[in-house]
């Protein structure tokens, strides 16, 4: 079998059960699962085109498929397999599931992020250092940076 998003897109590699629910959005759901082959958890994040509101949603999510094959990040999904149905348009991207809670969920349980809590996200999905003014309030950080 070939790579993610070969041509074929019929016939794929990950046969998968789905577990439940991770969340819903616009234009469809993303459920947790078992890859059938190699037991491993998956993410399956599925377009519902009856929900898309115009063929600039499919665009997207095919934009973001393709962003996916490039990106290797621990943070950020890898892509396993891209199912498209040919006779209805719907897609379904399988990717690595990502331990931990979810962004959305923290910020549900928690409230919203403080600046640092929001600066330690951000520095951690894109593996820049620290700088040293992250963790100041805005009103310090903003005096540090006009000095």
């Amino acid at each position: 079998a070939g790579p993610p998003g070969r041509g074929d897109h019929g016939v794929h590699e990950h046969l998968v059960a789905l577990d439940g629910v991770l969340g819903e959005g616009a234009q469809g759901t993303t459920f947790q699962g078992t890859d059938l082959k190699t037991g491993a958890r998956v993410a399956i994040k599925v377009f519902d085109v009856g929900r898309a509101k115009d063929w600039k949603a499919l665009q997207l999510f095919d934009r973001e498929a393709d962003t996916l094959k490039t990106v290797e990040h621990p943070g950020i999904p890898k892509l396993l397999d891209i199912i498209v149905d040919e006779e209805t348009g719907a897609r379904a991207m399988v990717r690595t599931l990502v331990p931990g809670e979810s962004l959305a969920a923290e910020i549900k349980s928690k409230g919203p992020l403080s600046e640092a809590a929001l600066w330690s996200v951000l520095i951690d999905v894109t593996d820049v250092p620290k700088p040293r003014w992250a963790i100041l309030p805005a009103s310090r950080a903003s005096a540090r940076q006009r000095s």
